[in-house]
């Protein structure tokens, strides 16, 4: 069976960037540092509070972004390319290129290094199951959850907390059926998946 944790919304490390705020819901190594770029991967939540922001750099990374509340549009100066990117839809991006976005919203953040592939993916109540065999998942919740794995390990997910699974050394397809504790026909959750360019745990 993967190995589960529970990050709390109360734990979470609260920095400031040059567009607004963000939170850290995940960092690896947990002894890494985000400031001094030390870190294999990072999951965040962002506000972006300015109606134009210049995102940071991140050299060496690879970035993937998602609106969850508003659109917002990012102007790509590196690769001259403009996206209007919609809730809930996922941009891709190299961390050193020179990002301008164009909006108001918060986002989540995903940031790896060159050891892993990342995926991020958002989750609605019509559509709560979810077969991913990547060895490190993340679930961000957006409504207060009940979670079921692989038809067994059940437990409750407050809105805004963050269920890690990590499968150690074995890695199969688990199975994660989401229910909302509430009727919603909004997006419940947010998927975030860590696979490496060779295998890979977080006790690795």
């Amino acid at each position: 069976m993967p190995d589960l944790s529970i990050n709390h919304f109360k734990d979470f490390k609260e920095l400031s960037w040059s567009g607004g705020k963000t939170r850290e819901l995940y960092l690896f190594p947990p002894s890494g540092n985000y400031a001094k770029r030390e870190f294999d991967f990072r999951l965040s939540q962002s506000s972006v509070t300015l109606p134009t922001s210049v995102f940071s750099q991140l050299e060496g990374y690879h970035r993937l972004l998602m609106p969850l509340d508003r659109s917002l549009i990012l102007i790509n100066k590196t690769r001259q390319s403009r996206k209007h990117l919609q809730v809930f839809e996922t941009y891709y991006f190299w961390g050193g290129d020179n990002i301008v976005s164009q909006g108001q919203c918060f986002d989540l953040n995903l940031m790896y290094n060159n050891k892993y592939k990342g995926q991020l993916f958002a989750i609605s109540q019509a559509d709560n199951s979810i077969y991913q065999n990547s060895p490190i998942q993340m679930l961000y919740a957006l409504t207060d959850l009940s979670y079921e794995i692989n038809d067994g390990d059940r437990g409750y997910l407050e809105k805004d907390h963050l269920l890690v699974i990590n499968q150690n050394s074995q890695v199969d397809t688990v199975k994660i059926v989401l229910h909302s504790r509430k009727e919603t026909s909004d997006m419940i959750a947010v998927w975030a998946g860590l696979s490496a360019r060779r295998q890979c745990s977080l006790s690795d």
